[in-house]
């Protein structure tokens, strides 16, 4: 098996069913291939040796998006000629990788487009799809839950840097959806913009402070009603946070753990608990390393020095 790419990007799920909890972390080997190493409450964290989502461009950006308590996973990336990919996993324990309908839908990114996804409505069967185009424009791409078919969204935003690190959460658990993207401005500034109802697309609020190098990685997590953390790296190979609660809005900005250069990040929140969250870095080269808040970001603490991958 081939080692992990160093600096390879990421992304992570979870869920709970029965069983507890469930989390799901993606990578890119140094061959291209996703794959995938998981935690189980009960059994802690694991790796299978052949299970491989699929094979995209080296260092190409990863998504991922998870319902009915794990049965179905959506993974995203981009392939070899830059195309969108998408790799669908059904049917929990007994299921198989294969390929999802925007594969076949054939959506062109730049080639060093990073990727975001999200679910959307109620009950999860329209997915967004965020990427970058040649212009630079960050763009998406919609599932029609009726008639399973990809087209593209309607965005019009400011350009963004090229390679810029996208991320993207949404408030599946509220009547009156919404959606948070964030993403690097030409002036290598991070920025947030909130689809709301009956609005549109309109600038949100978050401004972290210090200064970031082009391509920073950006990862927010949202969970609950209205709590956002959103995790960077500054230019000073820092992993900051910057949080938002309904009751304090915006917090400022805190330093976390010093990461390599280039590190990628991905979060996300224990489904089983009200606050707990998890990120997923790179302190050092070829391993992933946990960090965790048991009190919405209060405080953190190293959970794993490294979790299961090849090295």
């Amino acid at each position: 098996m081939a080692p992990i790419l160093n600096r390879s990007n990421l992304a992570a799920v979870s869920f709970a069913d029965g069983n507890g909890d469930h989390f799901r972390v993606y990578y890119q080997d140094a061959e291209g291939y996703i794959r995938e190493t998981f935690y189980d409450s009960h059994n802690g964290w694991a790796q299978r040796d052949d299970d491989f989502v699929g094979k995209g461009k080296l260092n190409t950006g990863i998504a991922a998006i998870t319902w009915d308590e794990g049965t179905e996973i959506r993974v995203y990336y981009l392939s070899e000629d830059s195309h969108l990919v998408e790799r669908c996993y059904s049917g929990g324990a007994a299921g198989e990788w294969f390929d999802g309908a925007l594969t076949q839908a054939q959506f062109q990114a730049a080639p060093y487009s990073q990727v975001a996804a999200v679910p959307f409505s109620l009950d999860n069967s329209d997915i967004r799809v965020y990427y970058q185009d040649s212009e630079n424009n960050v763009v998406e791409a919609v599932l029609d839950p009726g008639s399973e078919t990809w087209g593209a969204g309607v965005l019009d935003l400011p350009t963004a840097i090229p390679g810029t690190s996208i991320s993207a959460v949404s408030s599946v658990n509220r009547p009156d959806q919404r959606v948070w993207v964030y993403y690097q401005l030409a002036n290598t500034q991070p920025v947030e913009y909130v689809l709301q109802p009956h609005h549109g697309w309109v600038v949100g609020g978050y401004e972290p402070s210090g200064t970031f190098a082009p391509g920073a990685s950006i990862s927010a997590v949202h969970w609950g009603d209205y709590n956002i953390n959103v995790f960077a790296v500054s230019d000073q190979n820092t992993l900051v946070r910057t949080a938002w609660a309904k009751d304090t809005s915006w917090k400022r900005t805190e330093e976390l753990q010093h990461v390599i250069t280039g590190a990628p990040i991905a979060s996300l929140h224990v489904p089983s608990t009200d606050d707990w969250i998890r990120a997923y870095t790179q302190p050092s080269g070829q391993l992933i390393s946990e960090l965790g808040s048991d009190d919405a970001g209060d405080s953190f603490v190293t959970m794993q020095s490294t979790i299961p991958v090849d090295h």
